[in-house]
């Protein structure tokens, strides 16, 4: 097998997209801010971040929405699965409703809802997106595609999902976006590097997007550095404490994902 790796031609690296440029990206997990996944959260995150990293999901009436879970229990007053609403059922929802500070509700009853996708290119056009496919929904990737392109997004998204099935599909119906690596294709690259043969391994990704878990073993300063050579950025999820974010912003890596933007340009300027 690894005589075999040997006699590889290493493959081809993939361009570097424009939606990752830059160092040490500072991207809003779920809108950086509560509550999680909304367009509130977004607009407060949006002047002091890199990118606004959400997930969609697919109503009844297939609109691509954005929340996080399958169902609407965890954030909203309502219940059920998210894909038995239609968009206007789901929209009475409280998208406000469950987070809760200090023993109060902060967010109850102040209007705010779940959106579609398009909403938030819409309101922050000039902005990057590191979207998650959560829906299994195969119409999903297809429907967010065309979004994409009727909002002139293309070339400021990045696509994801722990699916290999849903990124392939993405690769094959816009193979010009983004994409981050499926939990299939991100543990053979990392397989590969630990070994040393990363340079020989096919990599059909712009980005890994990993978590902590056992990571100051697997990202390291030299795993970083390879994976840059190879044109592949790194991202961690999710970092939400100040002695982590000035970990991972030390070690090199290209982004960190959190819930509280604010704590991490605090960490960071300190």
């Amino acid at each position: 097998m690894f005589w075999g790796l040997c006699c590889l031609v290493p493959p081809k690296k993939m361009e570097p997209p424009a939606v990752l440029q830059g160092s040490h990206l500072r991207i809003a997990h779920r809108c950086g801010q509560p509550p999680e996944a909304t367009l509130f959260a977004c607009r407060r995150s949006a002047p002091v971040a890199d990118m606004l990293e959400m997930d969609v999901q697919l109503t009844r009436d297939k609109k691509v929405v954005v929340i996080h879970d399958p169902t609407v229990d965890r954030t909203t007053d309502g219940t059920g699965l998210v894909s038995s609403f239609t968009l206007a059922e789901i929209q009475k929802l409280d998208a406000g409703y469950r987070y809760s500070e200090n023993g109060s509700f902060p967010f109850r009853g102040k209007g705010i809802r779940i959106q579609e996708i398009s909403d938030f290119f819409e309101a922050f056009p000039q902005h990057r997106f590191y979207i998650e496919v959560k829906s299994e929904d195969p119409e999903t990737v297809p429907l967010l595609i065309a979004h994409v392109r009727r909002m002139g997004m293309s070339r400021s998204v990045i696509l994801a999902s722990v699916r290999e099935q849903t990124m392939r599909q993405i690769e094959s119906d816009a193979p010009d976006i983004a994409r981050a690596a499926s939990f299939r294709e991100s543990l053979k690259w990392i397989l590969a590097a630990k070994i040393g043969v990363s340079g020989l391994v096919s990599f059909r990704s712009h980005a890994l997007a990993l978590p902590p878990a056992g990571g100051s073993w697997i990202v390291t300063p030299s795993f970083v550095r390879h994976a840059q050579e190879q044109n592949i950025r790194i991202h961690m999820w999710t970092i939400n404490d100040p002695p982590s974010m000035r970990h991972w912003h030390s070690v090199g890596v290209d982004g960190i994902m959190t819930d509280s933007i604010p704590l991490l340009n605090q960490s960071l300027s300190e």
